[in-house]
């Protein structure tokens, strides 16, 4: 193993995906050719290490030869502070989660960067820019990135998670595994060199989404996608409960499950709704008393990390 990392899971259990060196070192080649990184170049990571859309910045700007600057947390969330940092610096090109990379890109369209990863949520259209951006797609049990579209920004309407990365296959299923035309919604089926070895210490779970498929070992991503007129892939949603907000694939369950577990707390539900044009997480709990919310937000955010504790309560009574 190149090292492990974990995601949500649906029972308040992360899971722990272990990354093997052929496909760490597989998404490097292919992300060292597609962002023209050599020697010298400026590369600039915004996510978290404990985030797997870090990786993409950290492995293959060193093993080009670049030069690695990493964000503070003073930075993370300071828009001018990142363009001040970028100008000063340099900086060439890093990777963002959708959400900030295009709030950035909609503050400063002038911003001296020669290209811009973002992933993690659907792609809006944007305002137009010089600078390239890759709109990527891919699961932690694939090694960050699956499938990238560098964005046509004369064209207007949806945006297409491309297609897959070269050396590996993506493919649209039905639920027995059998492919499915072009244009037909399915499964969305990962298989090469980048998938994992599985998770950790959980055959059960490995055994029933890594599983044999047309072109042998597959990740079957709970994604449902199609493959359009133009041959790339639509992303079309989940097929259960899972979530991403501001770059993060969050298990409804697992907020669901925390929250459970707080005294005087009887039936939740958690949603990600816009409020104030921005996506926020939500959670309403039911309860026959009003309960200290300060200290219901301290429990949840004792176990979860903190992207995955709501940023929003609200009682019901009844909860419905």
């Amino acid at each position: 193993p190149a090292y492990m990392i974990y995601t949500s899971g649906s029972t308040g259990r992360p899971k722990g995906v272990v990354i093997p060196h052929r496909a760490l070192r597989h998404m490097v080649a292919w992300t060292v050719e597609a962002f023209g990184l050599k020697p010298g170049s400026k590369v600039v990571t915004h996510p978290s290490f404990s985030f797997d859309a870090s990786v993409i910045d950290l492995f293959p700007a060193l093993a080009s030869g670049g030069e690695l600057h990493i964000y503070g947390e003073d930075l993370r969330k300071d828009l001018p502070g990142m363009r001040d940092y970028i100008v000063k610096n340099g900086i060439e090109g890093g990777t963002m989660s959708t959400q900030i990379g295009m709030t950035l890109l909609d503050t400063y369209p002038d911003l001296p960067l020669r290209y811009l990863v973002v992933g993690g949520e659907k792609l809006m259209p944007i305002s137009k820019t010089h600078v390239r951006i890759f709109n990527g797609y891919g699961p932690t049990e694939f090694t960050v990135c699956s499938s990238y579209q560098i964005v046509d920004q004369a064209k207007e309407g949806d945006i297409p998670i491309g297609r897959a990365v070269p050396g590996t296959s993506s493919l649209v299923i039905d639920r027995y595994g059998q492919l499915l035309p072009r244009g037909f919604a399915g499964e969305l089926a990962l298989a090469g060199s980048q998938i994992a070895d599985g998770y950790w210490h959980l055959p059960e779970k490995t055994a029933s989404v890594f599983v044999n498929g047309p072109v042998g070992r597959m990740y079957r991503t709970g994604d449902l996608a199609r493959y359009n007129a133009e041959g790339t892939l639509d992303y079309m949603g989940r097929l259960d409960f899972q979530v991403k907000l501001r770059g993060f694939r969050i298990e409804i369950g697992e907020i669901e499950h925390r929250a459970s577990t707080f005294e005087g707390v009887k039936g939740v539900a958690a949603e990600v709704r816009d409020v104030a044009g921005a996506k926020h997480l939500v959670l309403y709990y039911g309860s026959e008393k009003p309960v200290d919310e300060a200290a219901l937000k301290s429990h949840m955010a004792a176990a979860l990390t903190d992207y995955m504790v709501p940023d929003y309560f609200v009682r019901m009574d009844p909860m419905p």
